[in-house]
This record gives structure tokens, sequence and C-alpha cells, in this order.
């Protein structure tokens, strides 16, 4: 599967993975999904459990690593660049219901 790794302060970069335990590896321990939609698309996303922290029903703040699969070819540059200027500390989610 294609994957996109956003890190704080770093260039986004694309890569492939084979399964959910790589997402596991790269994170560093257990991870939590949602999805993340941006110009009408939806994006399943994944960050280390401690780096999620729920401020609403539709809104989330991630700290740390963020990876983005399941159509993530599809996204941006702009996006990848906002994320990537935003050093991910304070960055906002729109959550998909």
């Amino acid at each position: 599967m294609d994957i996109v790794i956003f890190e704080p302060r770093k260039e986004p970069f694309k890569t492939k993975i084979n399964n959910k335990q790589e997402i596991e590896q790269i994170l560093g321990g257990p991870y939590s999904e949602f999805i993340y939609k941006s110009n009408g698309e939806e994006y399943a996303a994944f960050c280390h459990k401690e780096g999620w922290r729920k401020h609403r029903d539709e809104v989330a703040a991630v700290y740390g690593t963020v990876i983005l699969a399941a159509g993530s070819s599809r996204l941006e540059d702009e996006d990848k660049h906002f994320l990537f200027n935003n050093g991910m500390d304070i960055e906002k989610w729109e959550i998909a219901h």
C-alpha cells in the first residue's frame, strides 16, 4: 500500500508498506486510526496512540508522526506543504463520520 509519512519539521515523503504491522514499526508502538478529510477526499490516517488528542467529535489535534494511506497518492502538494510548514505540532484534523 502507498503511504505518505509526515514527521515534525521534515519534508513529507511517500513509501510503500506491505501490512499494518509496518505502520506500528514506523510509529514506534500502538497506533490510532482515523479518517482525514481534505478537499472532499478521505484518507486513512494513523498516528501513535500517545500522539492523539481528540477535542471535539469533528476536530482532533495530532502530535508527532502521521501516516496517510488508502488514497494518499491523491494528497495534494499544497496539503503536504501546509502540514510540513505547521510542523504537525498543533495540526487540526477534520474527522469523517
